[in-house]
């Protein structure tokens, strides 16, 4: 079974294939990350001058804590899953946006039965429109109450140990609120930290991936599901305010 991973180039994206290429024909295509510039010029419009300033500044302050932060990340996978040895036996393209017509018509070329997300731009309506298969998504948190960015950091600060977790959903054209094939829920710990939630998540997520991957290459369809019980919410980036509320206040890292 083909898979087509669309990434960006990050640590989990490195995880993910590694993880896949022994079960799997996985081929990639890395999408160039968006301008920081256009990002936050985007974020300002969306939420005002002050709450995009207190989200810069949370940033600048939780890069200054990586270090002591990321300390027992291998923990969750072996040093060699976080690295991308170019081997020969994937193919990986590159492309600027996996929204443009280039790019669709490079992704309707391959014919994957499954193509996974991976951090990259919102997908357009005529990027799903135009590819008969699944796209698939391991979004690090439980929707639809935890859509959007650090779901499972917002669980925490929201003491809401219940919903901390993780979902693998189909992609529609909402932001993490296609159909649920999976979604299990991961135990708080003081050792969990915002760098180190995502890992922990994935660590959960992808062994099950490849269960319902290898399920799907034998029956053609996933089960899915939604969690009605639940509210929907958007999160984005925490605020330096909210996160010192929460790191005095709450003991959340």
């Amino acid at each position: 079974m083909k898979i087509l991973l669309l990434a960006t180039n990050s640590e989990t994206t490195n995880i993910l294939i590694n993880s896949l290429k022994s079960s799997f024909d996985v081929e990639v295509i890395f999408e160039e990350k968006v301008s920081k510039i256009n990002f936050w010029r985007r974020r300002f419009l969306n939420q005002g001058f002050l709450r995009t300033l207190n989200q810069i500044l949370f940033l600048l302050f939780i890069q200054s804590l990586k270090p002591l932060y990321v300390k027992n990340k291998y923990s969750f996978f072996t040093r060699e899953k976080f690295f991308l040895i170019d081997s020969g036996d994937i193919k990986i393209r590159n492309v600027k946006s996996i929204n443009s017509d280039d790019s669709i018509d490079l992704i309707s070329t391959i014919d994957a039965d499954i193509i996974l997300i991976n951090g990259t731009r919102i997908l357009s309506k005529k990027l799903l429109d135009s590819i008969k298969a699944d796209f698939i998504n391991i979004h690090c948190g439980v929707t639809p109450k935890y859509r959007g960015v650090h779901g499972g950091y917002w669980a925490a600060y929201s003491q809401d140990f219940d919903n901390l977790g993780v979902t693998i959903h189909k992609v529609d054209k909402g932001v993490d609120t296609g159909e649920i094939i999976f979604q299990e829920k991961v135990e708080y710990s003081s050792s969990l930290n915002y760098f180190i939630y995502p890992l922990k998540q994935y660590s959960i997520a992808i062994p099950n991936l490849i269960k319902i991957l290898r399920k799907f290459s034998v029956e053609g369809v996933f089960t899915t599901f939604y969690r009605n019980d639940l509210p929907s919410k958007l999160w984005y980036h925490p605020t330096l305010t909210s996160y010192l509320h929460g790191l005095i206040f709450r003991g959340i890292k």
